[in-house]
């Protein structure tokens, strides 16, 4: 039995998904209120409790031979989780992090990110830590749908900053398969990988790959990037316009490539192209569309 963090979220989903592929039986830990009827169809068993307490991760652990933490490292449990695989006699572990942790903004969620890294590498445990870029795919992805929206809605699409820095997002389903390869990998034990998709491409690159798959034409223009800045301050205090942080405009500018060859030569990892994976969503998304209307 392996307990599994994070399970109704977008990433956890498709790792639960993965792991039941494998035949591999799964423990979901939820929190209070979460959707059970997202999992219950997958899920050997869950358990409701409470991450931070050390109590409820043990009763969680009872009886599993290992943990998958989907669940942010940044949100402070990392500690009780150590403490209560430790105690259970647990030693294979996986958990997730981000390639977020190499900006160079001086961002909050960087340091609480590199402390619990820290904390993991000097426990006990046979720990694994995954770092994947941005994640996307599907039609419930938070991140390229938004954009996939607009340009199919606008002709006219705005450039924060100059747009030619590097992205290299990450195929959801291919980050499923690499957690559960890496879960179950000799070699992995005690390894930190970077999880990017196959290529690295510029934003621009990237609206233009989506315009050409939507059929649609988009004339981009550039924000300088104070401006844009600026812009998104103001949004912030505005109802109802579009929800981006001024940090995020800064994390658009910088560039966010990232060397998987680690991954692929341990554990196989072999992600799609941008082009592979956005072709996907696309489909998949004006399909529901077409079924709404």
């Amino acid at each position: 039995m392996i307990l599994l963090t994070g399970s109704t979220g977008f990433t956890g989903k498709f790792v639960l998904e993965e792991l039941k592929r494998n035949g591999d039986p799964v423990r979901c830990f939820l929190r209070p209120g979460s959707d059970q009827n997202k999992i219950k169809q997958l899920a050997d068993e869950i358990f409701v409790g409470d991450i931070t307490s050390l109590d409820s991760v043990r009763a969680a652990m009872k009886g599993t031979k290992g943990v998958i933490n989907v669940v942010s490292i940044k949100e402070g449990h990392i500690p009780v989780m150590i403490k209560a695989a430790e105690f259970s006699g647990i030693k294979r572990a996986l958990f997730f992090s981000t390639t977020a942790i190499f900006t160079k903004l001086n961002a909050k969620s960087k340091a609480l990110r590199i402390t619990a890294e820290e904390q993991i590498k000097s426990s006990s445990l046979d720990w694994t830590i995954l770092r994947p870029t941005m994640i996307y795919g599907t039609s419930n992805d938070r991140n390229m749908l938004r954009l996939i929206q607009a340009v199919d809605r606008f002709p006219v699409h705005p450039i924060l900053g100059s747009g030619n820095h590097s992205i290299q997002p990450i195929y959801v389903r291919d980050l499923a398969k690499a957690t559960v390869s890496a879960f179950h990998c000799q070699k992995a034990i005690k390894g930190t990988y970077n999880l990017s998709g196959k290529y690295p491409l510029s934003y621009r690159d990237c609206v233009q790959t989506i315009a050409k798959l939507l059929n649609k034409k988009c004339l981009m223009f550039s924000l300088p990037l104070s401006a844009a800045i600026f812009t998104a301050w103001i949004a912030e205090k505005i109802p109802g316009l579009p929800d981006i942080k001024p940090e995020q405009v800064r994390r658009l500018n910088e560039d966010k490539s990232f060397d998987h060859a680690e991954a692929t030569k341990d554990f196989g990892f072999d992600p799609i192209s941008f082009h592979e994976g956005i072709s996907l969503e696309i489909d998949e998304w004006e399909e529901l569309k077409s079924e709404k209307n």
